[in-house]
């Protein structure tokens, strides 16, 4: 009574005309009648009392509707909960409410078409969400007493003759408003089509009864379903070859790869066949479909029947799949995880727990189950990036080796341990362990069973190792060296002789003898071997920097032959300008400047070079290697303040290297040199451009 009260009082103020009023009000009468413990049959009724018919007005019809179709589906909430459910009750609420549906759709469609500000978008606004959510909430998908196994039968589903007969009753129905209108079926077979997506196959099926509707998807979905159990047969080859409910039936072509990579499909099984054909020819319900034909298929690698596998949690069924014989039986269970979209969660519990079994199982030692398990934890909490739970498990592999393996003598499987984690840096007891027991040389034999990456890291860590705590024992080194192809070791060797032989030279008073060109040959070998190792490691900064210097001692001996008095090896930083601009050749600047990671100034070097020197050869030498900016050319010219007039030739020639015109005549404006800008403003190539930058 005070419910009805309170009813009155809301519907008497001006905000009973917003949906979201409604909604808020309504939520607020469900929990108060489930926290009062309220009868499901009064409660049933007072919901279905103010679900009356929708009012004619044009402005409060939509929502209306939509309150009409909440309250129904909260009714039908309650009604559920009687023992035994009222089945035909439930089925006449659900028709009910499926009539009001099409006539939110049919509503909504106008509203849009008239205007689009009409109504806001579904998504976005916070009211229709609490809206959409009670929907779910109270759906008659939710009902399991309406989700019986008869609607998951093709018998008794609507075909195109008894549509055709039920259109042309409703047809006089439509007169009298109790029947369906053509456009009003249109929108119904659209809802259904929904339903068929989000899986709602049960209520898909429903509601084509009710209303005598051919959808050819329900077919579809439910003929694979009976295909897989074995209530119908595969079609006849001659039947097979004919599309399948023809009218409306679009090819599609989201078939499912995954299924048929994950699941091998045998040519000789008929309904695999069909299965494959249906789910071609089906709009809706794709996803349901390719879930009856992942599960027909596992079915016949677990030797079950359908049913049975349909009967059971998809957890069971991952667990008997995980739990099976199969040679890829990971590889379908993916396939079937995500087929059925179990949650990471169940996942994650489902396969610890088969891995477990699967260890214990093949397992000779106590201990050795503990040693992968440690293993794949790290292995799992290294690809999440869970820091607290790697932290756990170095703390488990410390225990386990300290009170356990050590003293047990299971050296193996701390060696197992040891590389399976791979933390060497935090696991360095298991190294002293090694030691103290003289089986250090087992760490040597696991790199045989190591991919490159692992092979690596352990080879870094065990050098470290002696390094810092051995340092004495050279036998070890030496075992460490001899067991991995240690090349980047090797060429840190090979350069560290070449820059020790080059700092024996630097040394001595620079005199060219035929001792300075045999060490210097020498320096080249050691340079050249000691690239070649960094770069068979990959190292190849390192093989860089050995390159670059071979390249400056190839020159000196280029040097050293031409009886040319040239030093540039072991230069100085203050030495290397007067260095540079002194060298004959461009590709000479570039090979000492790389040696030395110097930047030289190109503007220095053109202006004694082409401008003091006329050498025009070495500035086209140095054009195939780099551009000449418009700025290298004002840095030069910034110099000539300086330069006696017998330069002036050379200066104009330069100028005609200059690919930038309006530069090239500012230039030679500021320096005199009128010939050279009166030539350019007079040419018909370049006088328009000019004109038109002086002018502006």
């Amino acid at each position: 009574m005070k419910l009805l009260q309170e009813v009155n009082s809301q519907k008497s103020k001006p905000q009973w005309r917003r949906l979201e009023t409604r909604v808020s009000f309504w939520k607020k009468c469900q929990e108060q009648l489930k926290t009062d413990g309220t009868d499901p049959r009064p409660a049933s009724q007072f919901f279905l009392s103010q679900a009356k018919a929708p009012s004619v007005d044009t402005q409060t019809e939509l929502p209306d509707v939509q309150e009409h179709c909440l309250l129904l589906g909260i009714a039908a909430h309650w009604l559920s909960l009687l023992a035994p459910p009222p089945g035909d009750e439930l089925e006449s609420l659900e028709k009910t409410l499926w009539r009001n549906q099409v006539r939110r759709q049919v509503l909504t469609a106008a509203m849009e078409k008239e205007s689009v500000f009409n109504l806001p978008p579904p998504s976005v606004t916070s009211e229709m969400n609490t809206y959409e959510v009670l929907m779910r909430e109270f759906s008659f998908s939710n009902i399991s007493a309406l989700n019986t196994e008869r609607f998951l039968s093709v018998e008794g589903l609507p075909t195109p003759c008894e549509e055709q007969q039920q259109q042309q009753q409703e047809q006089e129905e439509v007169n009298d408003g109790s029947g369906l209108s053509p456009e009003e079926r249109r929108v119904l077979s659209t809802l259904i089509g929904r339903l068929l997506d989000n899986g709602s196959v049960h209520e898909a099926s429903r509601v084509c009864r009710y209303f005598s509707l051919y959808h050819s998807d329900v077919w579809v979905v439910l003929r694979c379903r009976g295909l897989a159990s074995g209530e119908l047969h595969p079609r006849p080859p001659e039947e097979a070859s004919e599309p399948v409910l023809r009218s409306s039936i679009a090819s599609s072509s989201s078939f499912s790869s995954l299924s048929l990579a994950m699941f091998p499909l045998p040519e000789d099984d008929d309904v695999v066949v069909e299965l494959q054909r249906l789910l071609d020819q089906c709009r809706h319900g794709n996803n349901y479909c390719k879930q009856v034909l992942s599960l027909y298929q596992l079915s016949k690698e677990l030797q079950s029947s359908f049913s049975q596998v349909c009967r059971e949690e998809p957890r069971s069924v991952l667990e008997m799949l995980l739990l099976s014989d199969q040679p890829e039986r990971f590889r379908k269970a993916q396939a079937f995880i995500r087929a059925q979209g179990l949650s990471a969660d169940t996942v994650a519990q489902l396969v610890s727990s088969a891995v477990a079994h699967t260890l214990l199982a093949s397992s000779t030692q106590d201990l050795q189950p503990v040693v992968e398990l440690l293993i794949a934890a790290h292995d799992c909490f290294s690809l999440t990036c869970n820091m607290e739970g790697i932290v756990r498990v170095l703390q488990g592999a410390r225990h386990l080796s300290h009170a356990y393996l050590a003293p047990g003598e299971h050296y193996s499987l701390l060696v197992r341990l040891l590389t399976g984690i791979g933390r060497y840096n935090e696991m360095t007891y298991v190294f002293d362990l090694l030691h103290q027991n003289h089986r250090f040389e087992m760490l040597l034999r696991k790199k045989v069973d190591m991919d490159r990456g692992q092979c690596s890291s352990l080879k870094t860590a065990l050098l470290d190792y002696i390094k810092r705590c051995l340092p004495a024992d050279s036998e070890k080194h030496n075992m460490v060296a001899l067991c991995f192809s240690m090349r980047r070791e090797i060429g840190e060797n090979h350069e560290m002789a070449a820059r020790t032989q080059l700092k024996i030279i630097e040394a001595q008073p620079w005199v060219v003898t035929p001792d300075l060109e045999s060490s210097l040959v020498k320096v080249l070998g050691l340079l050249k071997d000691a690239a070649e190792s960094f770069s068979k490691d990959s190292c190849l900064r390192q093989a860089t920097r050995c390159v670059r210097t071979a390249k400056l001692v190839a020159l000196q001996l280029h040097f050293l032959r031409q009886e040319l008095d040239v030093r540039v090896i072991n230069l100085r930083p203050a030495e290397l300008l007067n260095t540079i601009v002194a060298l004959p050749r461009c590709y000479q600047v570039f090979v000492v400047s790389e040696a030395y990671g110097y930047s030289p100034d190109w503007a220095e070097i053109l202006y004694e070079k082409v401008v003091v020197k006329g050498d025009f050869v070495y500035l086209e030498e140095l054009k195939r290697h780099r551009p000449l900016t418009s700025g290298l050319f004002e840095d030069i010219f910034k110099k000539l303040d300086a330069a006696p007039s017998s330069v002036t030739p050379n200066v104009k020639r330069l100028l005609t290297h200059c690919d930038d015109v309006y530069s090239c005549y500012r230039l030679a404006y500021q320096q005199n040199l009128n010939d050279v800008a009166e030539t350019l403003l007079q040419d018909a190539k370049t006088s328009n451009y000019l004109n038109d930058r002086l002018a502006s």
